[in-house]
């Protein structure tokens, strides 16, 4: 199919990444969502800085929890949301050649490297729609790839106890275990736990399972379910919850697309 087809789109989805390739609306907007890459296929994205100055760029990094206003020119876009630790974040940060400051507090960056060859691999996987396992190994491998040719090939190693935090809410999606219940799991007070997992992961614990149970409705749409039936599978109490998060996290929900998932982490 044409890559400016606007029919089309393919979402891939593990339990650490999920890559989202589609035609954007004139103007991407999120209140709130997870750290992602987003990489245009073919038209300039449009940010305007605190002063006001337009900048143009093929692809921006932006930090969790961070509010964004995009003007996207109907890009087709890759739009990959990365790992919950914070380590993809945190190796493409150094691989982007500019920062953009939105406002008074927060930034995008810009301009990554390697664009070409992430943008060429982008447009091969929507022309030709691979396997989940294949999209996202080579993902993973891009990643690694960049931040050892950068000459850094730093090991980022997340908390233990907010890895075991993760992994605690990501296997139950479905409850809503305490903040306390999983303090007392890793032998962390309440308070403390909340401090690091924000740090670890740019947003609090009940955040960071609503933007999963996000992606698990997803995922549940690959097995033939409604988009209602899908979003209270993945925990929410009704879709009208579904909708206020999926809207604050941009407001573009999968539903008619070609959906490939892998199950298993990794």
């Amino acid at each position: 199919m044409n890559i400016h087809s606007t029919s089309k789109a393919l979402f891939y989805s593990s339990f650490e990444r999920s890559l989202y390739l589609l035609q954007l609306d004139e103007t991407h907007h999120r209140a709130n969502g997870p750290s992602m890459l987003i990489v245009s296929l073919d038209k300039q994205f449009e940010v305007l800085d605190t002063v006001g100055n337009k900048q143009l760029t093929y692809s921006l990094l932006i930090p969790s929890g961070v509010p964004i206003t995009i003007k996207t020119n109907r890009a087709q876009a890759a739009i990959c949301y990365l790992k919950n630790t914070g380590s993809d974040f945190k190796k493409l940060i150094p691989l982007m050649a500019n920062q953009i400051k939105i406002d008074s507090k927060n930034s995008l960056f810009s301009h990554v490297k390697f664009e070409e060859l992430i943008r060429a691999q982008a447009k091969a996987v929507w022309r030709d729609s691979p396997k989940a396992c294949d999209v996202l190994q080579q993902l993973d491998e891009l990643i690694n790839t960049f931040d050892a040719l950068h000459n850094r090939n730093i090991n980022y190693q997340a908390d233990a106890r907010m890895i075991k935090v993760i992994d605690i809410i990501t296997k139950n999606l479905t409850l809503n275990i305490s903040v306390n219940e999983m303090a007392k799991e890793v032998g962390l007070s309440t308070s403390r736990l909340s401090q690091l997992f924000r740090a670890e992961t740019g947003t609090s614990v009940r955040t960071f399972r609503l933007w999963q149970r996000v992606f698990f409705t997803a995922r549940c749409l690959q097995s033939g379910m409604s988009l209602t039936d899908a979003a209270i599978t993945a925990g929410f109490a009704d879709y009208g919850q579904f909708f206020r998060v999926y809207k604050e996290m941009g407001g573009r929900l999968p539903g008619k697309a070609k959906i490939q998932t892998i199950i298993k982490a990794g």
